[in-house]
């Protein structure tokens, strides 16, 4: 789709936009200011619409769409850039639209989302007011206009926002992300239009962006947060009341040497159905480009991982670096090895059993000596390719993917005689294609070269970082609000803070050079509002000079003279910022190298600091490394110092006074890494321990109030230098993976649930493995080389089970069935999405599916009649060339008095719950393999053992569903074809909401008569429709399950 010369688009919505069933897009571009529709043709081709353009006056900084009218037809909504007004686009049954502008706000807008937020059953919308600090509450009328805005404050520049329903009332609530102010506001809604005062919870520094999701499977909405300048997202998991746990912050990635990671300009972030986010992050000397999975940050989720004799990974030359990503589309991921010895990648393919096998190895070049490698699609045709930075022979090499697996040969740009060490990729330009930017070891520059979308990259521009300047730390953040990427770089060798100012282009020019002071040596750097200003501000430790250095951002490129804070003769080796004393103002916090002690500068808020430091004393001379995190559960900043000469692990812990150390934990061993998690099950953190001298890691088990039991040994090899914990083997306990650089392996010891583990099992890695990161990565690296093995951790307890595995799911667009189809395709199965009416749902559905790396498609079909049964079924074996799994979910129920039933009544219940149930099983026969035999799955209810009053028909079918099961299960014994059913109770969906259950009398009745105290929810049913379908149920045929958390009839 070539939008034009300089049109650069910068948002999209995507919608039905002129009633044929098929996805449009809607773009705006930024370099033209209009906005445009391109009709989907239903092939994956695009058609651009000749009329209906419009043109405005900024540039488009959102875009949505919703029905505001009630017409049937999709309305664009659009916010501007620096603009105090929303236009509304109203569609008429054509492609082309009428441009329909809301009053002038008064207010600047950074974004919107629409919701219905007073129960009218009419779209209204909500904005943010950056200059007030509020959000801005617009009410629907249904034709397309919408009363005066209410305002609620919130933060400070608050510049995302999003509405969900937190506190499970049924009425959509409202969160948004405050950049001034490090925080997120919750505002409750009353279902009237109004809403709650807002709560606030702290986040990182500079939250851009804001979504919600379910991220820990309770089902309860969660938040995620992208924070801009502190490179990393935060997550508040939410307990269903409308409140949230403190956040938990997720690096973008870790540089050697634990030295700092910072991303490009996080500004958006996607979760709940859009899966995996990603972020592109620079650091020091390498490139990582980090796949987050929301739900990756809580045990439920599985790092399917397994060793296996048959095809061991055992890679002893000289692998220097590691990618992911999907290069024969099969839903597993596969990786990418760069061997700077033999000067070669190679590719391995992943399979479902978590294991990899050798597919194919292609040369970089003679002495080309590849430093570093990444996966990126240059081209953009949707398949995966790989760019590696040849340090030996000064060029980048790309080699494009034909999604099989395969590559091309390699094609190479010159980077001159830089010796390129690292490489990265971001829209530098601002017109939507990947640019590079190198970091360069000889020549002590960077580079940055601009993709033209089809994976070349041109006009190399290098800027110097100056002689001899040893560069030592980076941040990348936009220093004067042109909402254009700066650089600013802290040179140690030169002793000096160098930015260098970004344009819309994507050039960088104005370089500005501050000095830090003779002998400064400058090691560590951050930024922040210091002066609550809304510009960045920057704190650089100095190692040199014993001092930290403020510099004020006075707006125009400039920044005030050093201000130095003396840190009482310590040399300070790192810098942090947070919010120690939550007063909403950034401190500053240091560790300090050779001496016994840490520091706290207070915040002032108006870019002054407490002149004289808060010293805590940390008994060690050489602490290595430290963590943040709530310890004790009081909503205070703790942190926890690994100290290698007084080999002990000190837990500060955290008041609106400062600290106080409440407990030195002695050990006997010097400490090298640490990680945690709740390996009893106790809802209290603990601590794993490693040495790098010693065979065995130490398990700490804390007591909630900052205190920890003492230390229980498990043995490892060699030189266990990092530590991580993850649940590993589904079984929804920690486990412990440990780096073992002395004997080249890693070692994973399961976790039992009680704070015990089982003994290690080893992994080979081939070259002394240094590094292994929590959560989302295992990351191994040698002094000499590096290696990152990175696996996707999928996100579903029953990953696996019903690989390659085809099922039939009717009824499925909504509600249970939908639940059951997401819950199959997360197992592994390859499902059909049957619908009668609602394509737009079942879309939805197999959208969801994709985004998570299944495979789905939906299929339109009436079940009450043969030849649509047949279709769907022909379908299903023409796309997938087999059956093995069919879930009877289509179903109706009507409430009626036994006065009002009719002849209608009844057969429209026993045609779709009965017949039509039958009728699929009977056509099921004809398809079912031989190698599972087939597996059948009805849905019933409660009511067929426990008929409800109004429900006489409806109990009635659900009887008979149960009688079916029970005599097929007979019948097809003999044919290894496995028929159960299951009994869901009251469930929300989308049925029972629009039946008036939800919220009324009935619910509190069931709810009162319901042991687990809820109502259930489709994925409680799905996760028992897999267990039916997977082997786990082998042994079970004529049964059915009540699933109805333990109600009394």
């Amino acid at each position: 789709m070539d939008t034009g010369s300089n049109s650069r688009p910068s948002a999209i919505a995507v919608d039905d936009f002129n009633g044929d069933t098929q996805l449009d897009i809607a773009v705006a571009y930024a370099g033209t200011h209009t906005t445009e529709i391109w009709l989907g043709n239903g092939n994956r081709s695009y058609q651009r619409q000749s009329t209906g353009a419009f043109t405005f006056n900024s540039s488009v900084i959102a875009m949505i769409s919703g029905d505001l009218n009630n017409d049937r037809q999709s309305e664009i909504i659009i916010a501007y850039q620096k603009s105090d007004y929303v236009n509304i686009l109203a569609a008429f049954r054509s492609p082309s639209f009428v441009r329909q502008d809301t009053p002038p706000l008064g207010f600047p807008v950074s974004s919107v989302d629409v919701g219905d937020f007073n129960n009218d059953s009419q779209l209204d919308i909500v904005v943010t007011n950056l200059r007030s600090s509020a959000v801005e509450v617009l009410l629907g009328y249904g034709n397309g206009s919408f009363s005066n805005q209410t305002k609620y404050l919130v933060g400070s520049r608050p510049y995302s926002v999003a509405v969900g329903d937190f506190n499970n009332d049924n009425q959509l609530d409202i969160v948004v992300a405050n950049s001034n102010n490090s925080t997120v506001s919750i505002l409750l809604g009353y279902g009237n239009g109004s809403f709650s005062n807002q709560t606030q919870y702290l986040v990182g520094s500079v939250p851009y962006s804001v979504a919600v999701g379910d991220f820990n499977n309770d089902n309860q909405l969660d938040i995620v947060v992208a924070n801009r300048d502190t490179s990393d997202v935060s997550v508040l998991l939410g307990y269903g009341n409308g409140s949230f746990s403190n956040q938990t912050q997720y690096s973008v990635g870790s540089a050697p040497d634990d030295e700092p990671c910072w991303s490009r300009h996080e500004s958006t972030i996607a979760a709940g159905s859009f899966g995996i986010f990603i972020t592109i992050a620079v650091i020091i000397s390498t490139l990582m480009i980090c796949f987050h999975s929301p739900k990756a940050s809580v045990k439920e989720c599985q790092f399917k991982f397994a060793a296996t004799r048959k095809n061991p990974i055992d890679y002893n030359r000289g692998p220097r670096s590691v990618a992911i990503g999907y290069f024969n589309n099969d839903t597993w991921l596969d990786f990418v090895i760069v061997d700077s010895i033999v000067n070669t990648i190679s590719i391995f393919i992943g399979h479902s059993d978590g294991t990899f096998s050798y597919l194919i190895e292609y040369t970089t070049g003679d002495g080309s000596t590849p430093n570093m490698v990444v996966v990126v699609d240059f081209n953009n045709d949707n398949v995966s390719d790989i760019a590696v930075a040849n340090f030996g022979v000064n060029n980048i090499g790309i080699f494009f993917g034909w999604g099989n697996g395969t590559f091309d040969k390699q094609i190479t740009t010159s980077t001159g005689s830089s010796h390129p060490k690292s490489i990265y990729f971001a829209d530098l330009n601002n017109d939507t294609l990947l640019d590079i930017v190198i970091v360069n070891y000889g020549t002590h520059s960077v580079t940055v070269m601009y993709g033209d979308g089809y994976g070349k990259f041109l006009n190399p521009t290098n800027y110097s970082t100056g002689y001899d300047s040893f560069p030592s730390s980076l941040v990348i953040a936009d220093l004067n609000n042109d909402n254009n990427i700066d650089l600013t770089v802290a040179n140690c060798g030169t002793h000096n803070v160098l930015i260098w100012y970004g344009s819309k282009n994507g050039t960088f020019s104005n370089q500005k050079i501050i000095s830090t002071g003779i002998h400064s040596c400058p090691q560590s750097i951050v930024v922040g509002y210091f002066n609550n200003d809304t510009l960045l501000d920057i704190a650089v430790a100095l190692y040199g000079m014993k001092q930290i250095g403020i510099f004020i951002n006075k707006g125009n490129g400039t920044f005030t003279n050093k201000v130095p804070y003396s840190t009482d003769n310590n040399a300070p080796y790192t810098i942090d910022v947070a919010d120690f004393n939550q007063d909403n103002r950034i401190d500053l916090v240091i560790t300090n190298n050779g001496s016994k002690n840490m520091g706290v500068f207070l915040g002032y808020g108006d870019g002054t600091f407490e002149k004289n430091p808060l010293m805590y004393s940390t008994g060690a001379t050489s602490t290595i490394s430290h963590t943040l995190g709530d310890f004790n559960k009081d909503r205070q900043i703790d942190i926890i110092l690994l100290n290698n000469d007084t080999r002990s692990v000190d837990i500060l812990l955290g008041s609106f006074e400062g600290f106080e150390t409440f407990a030195s934990r002695k050990i006997d061993f010097s400490p090298y890494s640490a990680a945690v998690g709740d390996f009893n099950n106790d809802k209290q953190l603990d601590v794993v321990v490693t040495s790098s001298n010693l065979n065995y890691v130490n398990v700490l088990l804390g007591y909630g109030n900052g205190s920890f039991s003492n230390q229980t040994k498990y043995s490892v090899d060699s030189s266990s230098d990092s530590v991580a914990v993850g649940d590993f083997n589904n079984d929804n306990q920690l486990d412990i993976v440990v780096a073992n650089r002395g004997t080249s392996d890693v070692s994973v010891l399961l976790g039992y649930g009680n704070g015990s583990f089982s003994n290690q099992t080893q992994y080979s890695v081939g070259s002394a493995p240094d590094r292994v990161s929590q959560k989302y990565f295992i990351i191994v690296k040698a002094k000499g080389n590096r290696i990152l093995i990175n696996r996707r951790i999928l996100e579903d307890q029953q990953t696996g089970k019903l690989d390659g595995r085809v099922a039939i799911v009717t009824g499925s667009s909504k509600g249970i069935g939908a639940g059951i189809a997401k819950h199959l395709a997360l197992a592994g199965a390859f499902v059909v999405v049957n619908y009668r009416s609602s394509k737009e749902d079942a879309d939805r559905v197999v959208s969801d599916i994709a985004s998570k790396g299944g495979k789905a498609i939906a299929v339109q079909a009436d079940v009450t009649k043969e030849e649509d049964i047949q279709r769907l079924f022909i379908t299903a074996k023409r796309t997938y060339g087999k059956l093995d799994i069919l879930v009877n979910n289509a179903g109706v129920y009507e409430f009626r008095s036994i006065e009002n039933v009719t002849i209608e009544h009844y057969h429209k219940h026993f045609n779709l719950n009965v017949l039509g149930l039958i009728l699929c099983c009977r056509e099921a026969l004809k398809y079912f393999g031989t190698d599972t035999n087939g597996t059948i799955i009805n849905i019933a209810s409660v009511v067929s053992a426990s008929p409800a009053p109004q429900l006489s028909v409806y109990s009635a079918t659900k009887a008979a569903v149960d009688a079916v099961t029970v005599a097929l299960a007979r019948e097809l014994g003999s044919r290894k074809i496995r028929v159960n059913s299951i009994r869901p109770g009251t469930t929300i969906t989308e049925g029972t909401r629009a039946a008036g259950l939800i919220g009324s009398t009935f619910e509190a009745q069931i709810i009162s008569k319901t042991p687990l105290g809820r109502l259930a929810l489709p994925d409680d049913i799905a996760r028992v429709a897999v267990f039916l379908a997977s082997d786990d149920s082998a042994w079970v045929s004529g049964e059915s399950l009540r699933v109805s958390g333990g109600s009394v009839d």
